[in-house]
């Protein structure tokens, strides 16, 4: 729609040009013509002035936006065809500058909260140039003087950080891992951010959590010491009453003696897993796979042929040897058929060994009673019994797949579980190719 101002300007100029036709066409003369001629130029040119200051007015308002100055303001100047344009770009600029204000605060808020926290973070290009660090950083690694356009090679000298780093920067993707700097340990996380192409790390101490993991450990080590002596007092009475028991006094005897087995079965675990924490080192050997799981199976042949139970060992051709600790090996195996047994009444178990590109695949699988969905991820977590309440003395002593996952991890391997209630577990490993 036509602004009516303009409309009424466009009148007039309209009424001097019919005007002056007119009185060309009444008088015949064309000298007379040229007064409103004359008169509509100077309207015309006073209108066209009026705009055209108007219009370099917001250009230069708009311009100093351009550049991020935000302060200019339109004044109205009874310019009827700019005005509403004019006052538009007020609204917006003064829209624009809150908005840049709060944007400003929160960033400023932002920016001391994470200057001040006690965590290692920091912000690196994709050069790996550090463009922005915590105070944490800085005291971490007080070699640091910022804004001076360091690479973080150049900062950081403990070479599992830098590993981390590197791997992080060429491989982008959320990282985390546990590394240890100057007798503290640290939880590093990477994550890469693809809008502004750099790469933020943050480093969180776990010395807290490490002291509290060690003195259950050392708990647990202790626990497992005083229990022995006593538990192996309360087996040798118990072996000695049961000569002498009468037949009424035998039952009760026999429930010590299961019971304190158990204990000692669970003080054992307790003991196997803190050795395999407190010494981590392997004695490395080569082993022939199918003949190690067929000196396995030979432990087990009684229990199995008693049981009415198979266990069957399959393998490819070309099984390559491969380097390991027998023991803590063979612990694996053991807990693994075990646990199988304990809850397989019929069928039994199978052994596969597969020969893969880069690892040796080996799967144990069972046709026991399985286990439920809602119990597979907490399977391998110390003292954990999936649904005990069904089958009470069946129940292990919860640290068999603890042991055997402690065990995978130091020869560098993976486990994972399949299971499905009634059609028994599987449980698959992949351990590193060695060829000797």
């Amino acid at each position: 729609m036509i602004n009516n101002n303009l409309f009424l300007t466009l009148i007039v100029y309209f009424s001097i040009v019919c005007l002056s036709v007119v009185l060309v066409t009444i008088s015949g003369l064309v000298y007379l013509t040229f007064i409103p001629i004359a008169l509509s130029l100077l309207f015309t040119f006073l209108i066209i002035r009026r705009i055209d200051k108007s219009i370099k007015e917001l250009t230069r308002i708009v311009s100093k936006a351009s550049r991020g100055d935000f302060s200019g303001r339109y004044i109205t100047m009874n310019d009827w065809e700019i005005e509403p344009l004019g006052l538009a770009v007020t609204d917006l600029l003064e829209n624009i500058s809150l908005l840049i204000n709060d944007y400003k605060a929160d960033r400023q808020d932002l920016k001391i909260l994470l200057s001040n926290i006690s965590e290692a973070l920091w912000i690196q290009n994709k050069n790996g140039i550090l463009i922005w660090t915590s105070h944490g950083f800085d005291e971490l690694f007080p070699s640091y003087q910022r804004n001076t356009n360091l690479h973080y090679w150049e900062v950081i000298l403990e070479p599992e950080l830098l590993d981390f780093v590197k791997i992080s920067t060429e491989n982008p993707g959320n990282e985390v891992k546990e590394i240890k700097i100057n007798d503290s340990y640290y939880l590093i996380k990477g994550i890469f951010n693809p809008k502004t192409d750099t790469n933020v790390f943050i480093m969180q101490n776990i010395d807290a959590l490490k002291h509290t993991e060690q003195m259950k450990k050392n708990f647990m080590v202790n626990l497992a010491h005083e229990l022995r002596t006593p538990l192996t007092a309360i087996k040798g009475f118990s072996e000695i009453l049961s000569s002498t028991a009468t037949q009424e006094n035998m039952r009760y005897v026999n429930i010590i003696r299961n019971h304190t087995e158990r204990l000692i079965n669970l003080v054992s675990d307790l003991q196997t897993l803190s050795s395999m924490e407190r010494l981590p080192d392997l004695k490395l050997q080569p082993i022939n796979l199918s003949t190690f799981l067929e000196n396995i199976k030979a432990l087990y042949s009684h229990t199995l042929e008693e049981r009415g139970l198979y266990l069957i060992i399959s393998s490819d051709s070309d099984i390559p040897k491969i380097s390991v600790d027998p023991f803590k090996f063979e612990q694996i195996f053991i807990n693994l058929i075990d646990n199988a047994l304990r809850y397989t009444l019929q069928g039994g178990i199978e052994i596969n060994i597969v020969t893969m590109e880069k690892s040796i695949r080996i799967v144990i699988s069972d046709t026991g009673q399985g286990i439920e969905a809602e119990h597979l991820p907490r399977i391998f977590e110390r003292f954990y019994v999936a649904d005990p309440s069904r089958n009470r003395s069946l129940s292990g002593t919860g640290l068999g797949l603890a042991i055997v996952k402690h065990s995978v991890l130091l020869h560098q391997g993976t486990i994972e579980v399949q299971s499905e209630t009634g059609k028994g577990t599987c449980f698959i490993m992949n351990f590193p190719r060695y060829n000797i």
